[in-house]
């Protein structure tokens, strides 16, 4: 007599476990991110010669052997911690230029997302260590400056140029206009909280950056040695 098979009555199967390259891939993203986190408290505390590679091991966990692996020395930590800052400011959106929107409404969108981003602790800590080293590394505030406000600068000098194309006006230099219209939105914000510590609050960065775009719009420069304001709305 044949034996006949039973159907299985027990439990539904558990899901399969991620394959182990994939565990692998995830802690070892982990452990980076701990030893990134680590070495940017202990560079913005200490600076970047008095950083400790013992102490950021420590704070982050894990051995020597796997920071020097992933990042080589000193230089090639600070440098992973800067491009990450760039991603950061990367990521920062900018309106799309064809959107057919009044300009002073996206312009009043990229500047509050300049200041809401980089009136920041951590922003103005890597700023007051640029100025620290800079006599004795001037490597380091090239590094971060161009891999912060140059990269957002360059965004908005893009979008000045794709609006320009799009709204029938031509802008002399995108560049510098993108530079001004960013230090006239921050105005001295950035110096005050430099000096006090004291975070500006939402009304009083609003009321700088619709500031800053009316005079810019009043005045930015137009190809063919007129000014005029291209197409705006009440912000």
């Amino acid at each position: 007599m044949s034996r006949s098979r039973s159907k299985r009555t027990g439990p539904a199967r558990e899901p399969t476990a991620s394959p182990p390259s994939a565990v692998r891939s995830k802690r070892g993203y982990q452990r980076r991110e701990a030893i990134l986190d680590a070495a940017t408290a202990e560079f913005l505390q200490k600076g970047y010669q008095g950083a400790s590679l013992r102490a950021i091991v420590a704070a982050a966990g894990g051995s020597s052997r796997t920071l020097y692996q992933q990042f080589g020395d000193k230089a090639g930590l600070f440098r992973a911690i800067v491009a990450r800052l760039e991603a950061g400011v990367a990521g920062l959106t900018v309106p799309d230029a064809r959107s057919g929107r009044p300009m002073e409404e996206e312009l009043f969108e990229i500047g509050l997302s300049y200041l809401t981003s980089f009136l920041k602790p951590e922003p103005l800590a890597f700023f007051r260590m640029m100025v620290a080293e800079s006599a004795t590394r001037p490597e380091i505030p090239v590094l971060v400056w161009g891999a912060t406000h140059k990269v957002f600068v360059s965004k908005l000098a893009s979008y000045l140029r794709e609006k320009g194309a799009q709204d029938g006006f031509h802008m002399e230099d995108p560049g510098l206009a993108a530079l001004q219209f960013i230090e006239a939105s921050k105005a001295a914000l950035h110096l005050e909280m430099l000096f006090t510590g004291v975070e500006p609050g939402l009304e009083e960065l609003v009321r700088h950056v619709r500031l800053a775009v009316r005079m810019f719009l009043q005045g930015a420069p137009i190809a063919g040695g007129g000014r005029g304001a291209p197409q705006t709305s009440r912000v």
